[in-house]
């Protein structure tokens, strides 16, 4: 009997032991494959800004915190974000050649799979066909001795783009129809020489910069906290629409599962917010939760107004800009599919949501 509980004692700690071994060398090939992600992404990063061109978005959020784009804070995260970039159409051709010449064919480090599609949109009172490409570099397993995560670049071909014109009025309008300035932390954008944040003082139908004496530290402070501010329509839209609430809940509840807290932080910033019910109280750092009624009344709410369920510390929860809620987001998201209106609605007090 004794030389059994030994035996057993024996075959738990070798388990263990393996078990830990394993975890150990999950973490040692996760810091490889970063690391030669990161090299593959800085020769394409390098080969854009030869090409002058613009890159913009959560790349630049994330390369400031020296993570990949898309990488979480919490976890071991092999699916990665794309980066954006502005190229000059007439120069795209021999963008895409070089980069197939020097990453494929000389350094023999990736594969290049191109796709692209138009994407027709009012801009300037004008139909206008913009041409969006998607490039995904894949290793090379036949050559590739140091293997790496496979990642995207999102490019839009524009017109006469320049550093002394960016951001001029025709790619802010390309900005705002693709959905790409939907919170504070994807404002930013760099060319070889400079990197600073999109001027949106005069985009927006609110002012919600005008108390910010210096947006990019703003956004910089944010990152480097770990904070996001979810923003306004802009002066292009006349209200969300329920595509619209489907992308930013998508992208925001990414953002909340990498690590980062939704924080509003700016004065005249009339929108929703998303976040875990757990969270709301912190949410709101320029309301005193002690003297603002409607605050007060938000975080005294227990249970859905819509699905009568009780909120948990992680429900991801809606309040509206009106301050109306919370609401669990799965039931608000299904109000508005089932919506007879493509304009989303505060379900209390039919305020369109902005």
């Amino acid at each position: 009997m004794i030389e059994l509980i030994k035996q057993e004692s024996y075959d738990l700690n070798s388990n263990d032991s393996k078990e830990l071994k394993k975890k150990q060398n999950l973490i040692k090939k996760n810091k490889i494959y970063k690391k030669n992600t990161k090299k593959v992404i800085n020769k394409v990063i390098d080969i854009i800004y030869a090409f002058e061109g613009i890159i913009f978005g959560g790349y630049l959020r994330d390369e400031l915190i020296k993570l990949l784009p898309g990488e979480s804070f919490l976890s071991r995260r092999n699916n990665l974000s794309n980066i954006n970039c502005f190229i000059n159409k007439t120069v795209f051709t021999s963008f895409k050649n070089i980069l197939n010449l020097i990453l494929c064919k000389e350094l023999k480090i990736c594969e290049i799979n191109h796709s692209h599609y138009y994407s027709i949109h009012k801009n300037s009172n004008k139909s206008e066909n913009v041409c969006v490409h998607n490039i995904k570099f894949i290793p090379k397993f036949t050559y590739c001795k140091e293997k790496f995560l496979v990642f995207n670049l999102n490019i839009i071909c524009v017109d006469k783009l320049s550093v002394n014109s960016f951001i001029n009025d025709n790619v802010m309008e390309h900005l705002s129809y693709f959905k790409l300035i939907d919170m504070t932390t994807n404002i930013l954008f760099k060319t070889k020489n400079n990197l600073g944040v999109i001027n949106l003082k005069d985009e927006f139908k609110f002012n919600c910069f005008d108390n910010v004496d210096n947006i990019f530290q703003f956004v910089n402070n944010q990152i480097e906290n770990k904070k996001l501010t979810i923003l306004p329509i802009n002066k292009y839209q006349e209200h969300r629409t329920k595509d619209d609430l489907q992308r930013i809940f998508y992208r925001v509840k990414k953002m909340i599962q990498r690590g980062w807290g939704v924080k509003q932080e700016l004065n005249n910033c009339p929108t929703f917010v998303l976040t875990k019910y757990g969270k709301l109280r912190e949410t709101f750092p320029l309301l005193d939760s002690n003297n603002d009624e409607k605050l007060k009344r938000v975080l005294n709410e227990k249970e859905c107004s819509i699905s009568k369920n009780e909120f948990g510390e992680n429900t991801y929860v809606v309040v509206t800009h009106c301050m109306h809620g919370p609401f669990c987001a799965e039931s608000f998201e299904e109000l508005t599919k089932n919506s007879n209106t493509e304009c989303v609605h505060c379900p209390i007090c039919r305020a369109k949501l902005l």
